[in-house]
């Protein structure tokens, strides 16, 4: 419409036209360059959000992997603080145990006379029941 426009107005503006004909024609291909430009933008940051986006999906998965890991371990070490303690109430029973016997032994070490006189008088007596109960005398006792 343009061009029948100025072909009607004669020939002062033929001059002009091949100019502007040039130059139009310099930012259509101006315009083609960026939008191919554009594109290869579009598909390279295409390409990168897609790579971003697999390298999010690992990370995320070794996050809940090591959330999971750090839960068992959290179950874990309560586990053995229950059994930590359980072990040193134990400890504690065998340490008392452990005390009342060197108790006994300093007792056997420094009396043993008095040891002596109840061994020979636990046995007389299971002897005695042993006679009791079987009718028949002891070696050692003697008639009543």
């Amino acid at each position: 419409m343009i061009t029948s426009i100025l072909s009607t107005l004669g020939g002062s503006l033929g001059g002009i036209l091949t100019p502007l004909r040039v130059g139009l024609g310099v930012l259509i291909l101006a315009l083609f360059g960026a939008l191919v430009y554009s594109q290869g933008r579009v598909e390279g940051l295409s390409q990168d959000l897609a790579e971003y986006k697999l390298l999010l999906e690992q990370a995320q998965a070794e996050s809940q992997a090591l959330s999971t890991h750090f839960e068992d371990s959290q179950v874990a070490i309560s586990h053995l603080g229950s059994q930590l303690v359980h072990f040193r109430l134990e400890n504690e029973e065998l340490q008392q145990t452990l005390s009342k016997a060197r108790s006994k032994e300093d007792v056997v070490s420094k009396k043993p006379t008095l040891i002596q006189r109840r061994i020979n008088t636990a046995s007389q007596r299971m002897f005695d029941g042993i006679s009791e109960a079987t009718g028949y005398p002891s070696a050692d006792s003697s008639p009543k």
